[in-house]
């Protein structure tokens, strides 16, 4: 094949370029997702503008961003907690923002720190880890291959999980629950002796390091991890044993 030269190249005849008929208009056109909103009902309105300030969220603007959530709290509080909730558990790394939020909710809505009321933290809180663990406990004869729906589904359960508990930490150093609700929840994520359950065992040394970290006795919350030591156990969760208790006996 002979390769023209530049001054050949200049020569050639371009081609003619042909029009193109008008476009004609769709009779189902795409439409923007800002076209609907009018017909949205006020639950799904609440919810996606909640989602979208909660995306927004940063230490930099949480005082103008917070006050819009406020303002959309008074529409539904239980909707808003559910998803400050949902936030917070699957990004645990910014726990401690959402529990400023929380306490600013609190301070519009007393409900929220009050143990008797339905909305209480504390009572979601303890809906949300009763949840969790029924969630894992179904999941646990699982044994998915890797990067598979399954996969992926197990990851999430375990990410809210271990989130959850970050999150009541952080919810206790705001001042949101007390000491003995701390407590509580350990008792109830602690492993059972007849049925060791490892992501109990797990989550219950993450939590116990938590409570060390903020100075607070958990002598009598070892006791059932230290007869855990001996049992059938990774070896991964047998030294994060250990070491919570060498921690607990230091000065």
């Amino acid at each position: 094949m002979r390769v023209l030269s530049r001054d050949e190249a200049q020569v050639l005849p371009v081609s003619t370029v042909t029009t193109s008929a008008p476009l004609r208009r769709s009779a189902n056109p795409w439409k923007r997702r800002a076209a609907g909103i009018a017909s949205e009902s006020p639950s799904e309105r609440i919810r996606r503008q909640s989602c979208l300030l909660l995306n927004k969220l940063a230490s930099q603007n949480f005082g103008s961003i917070s006050t819009h959530i406020i303002d959309l709290s008074a529409e539904c509080l239980a909707q808003v907690l559910d998803l400050v909730l949902d936030k917070a558990c699957d990004e645990h790394q910014y726990s401690a923002l959402f529990a400023r939020l929380v306490r600013r909710l609190a301070d519009r809505h007393p409900a929220i720190t009050c143990p008797d009321e339905v909305l209480s933290i504390e009572r979601i809180c303890t809906r949300r880890l009763h949840e969790s663990q029924n969630t894992l406990e179904s999941m646990r004869k699982w044994k998915p291959i890797m990067f598979s729906d399954a996969y992926y589904s197990l990851q999430k359960a375990r990410r809210h999980y271990f989130g959850l508990i970050i999150f009541i930490v952080e919810l206790y150093k705001t001042e949101l629950v007390d000491k003995s609700f701390l407590y509580d929840c350990a008792v109830r994520m602690r492993p059972a002796q007849q049925d060791l359950a490892e992501y109990r065992v797990e989550a219950t040394c993450r939590f116990l390091t938590h409570l060390l970290a903020l100075k607070l006795p958990i002598e009598d919350l070892l006791v059932p991890l230290q007869s855990h030591s001996s049992t059938i156990l990774p070896v991964r969760l047998k030294c994060m044993i250990e070491d919570i208790c060498d921690a607990a006996t230091q000065p």
